[in-house]
């Protein structure tokens, strides 16, 4: 027989740049979902749409920890348990403009320790479990190698001009300095991603350029 109980109360974290509810539950000992899914953070679900895309300063409602008791082990034997984990999922997909580079070798580095290595998949994609809290990616990719590096949870929520920004440059639709602010080099990018995608050419990161944008970028 077995039972579930609570030990202390609810916490609250207030978000970190680089952190994601992936990091944030690993390092409070809860799987991401627990702290994605429960009630308390229902309007930050609600606001961000994603649990990688926290903006810093945005408070993480953490639910205490979740004991489980067990009186049916018998004494006077060796009982073997395993810990559940659930590891985060790094993906990536690399492209020459619209074309997928396959079937390149690669080597995943993250947090300078090798992760992987292999080939791109047909779709010139790779997928890799890595810890949830994980602060750097790098991939050594082709022969002679290019360096391609990512930082993780860094990416700002498609609301904001950064998070318009950041996933233009990720998509090859360079916009210049990082800014919070429109220029006019934005601006271009946001035209030529517009044009790519067939739609109206407004340079303005709209509500139906952002909606592309996360769609076409995957978050």
């Amino acid at each position: 027989m077995s039972a579930d109980t609570r030990a202390g109360a609810y916490r609250d974290h207030a978000a970190r740049k680089g952190d994601c509810i992936t990091s944030i539950a690993a390092a409070y000992g809860h799987f991401w979902d627990v702290v994605w899914n429960d009630p308390a953070n229902a309007e930050l679900k609600e606001l961000r749409q994603h649990p990688n895309l926290l903006r810093e300063g945005d408070t993480v409602h953490v639910p205490p920890i979740r004991l489980r008791t067990s009186s049916s082990l018998g004494t006077g034997t060796t009982h073997r348990f395993r810990r559940k984990g659930i590891p985060a999922t790094l993906k990536l997909r690399f492209t020459d403009f619209d074309e997928p580079r396959k079937d390149l070798p690669y080597q995943l580095l993250v947090d300078g320790a090798p992760v992987q290595e292999g080939k791109l998949d047909g779709d010139g994609g790779l997928e890799a479990w890595i810890a949830p809290g994980a602060q750097k990616a790098q991939v050594l990719l082709g022969d002679p190698p290019e360096t391609h590096e990512f930082l993780l949870g860094h990416l700002p929520p498609v609301s904001e001009i950064a998070g318009v920004h950041a996933r233009l440059g990720n998509l090859a639709y360079p916009a210049g300095p990082t800014t919070e602010e429109m220029t006019p080099r934005l601006g271009d990018a946001i035209r030529r991603f517009q044009r790519d995608w067939e739609m109206e050419e407004t340079g303005e990161p709209d509500e139906a350029t952002r909606q592309k944008l996360a769609e076409v970028h995957g978050c």
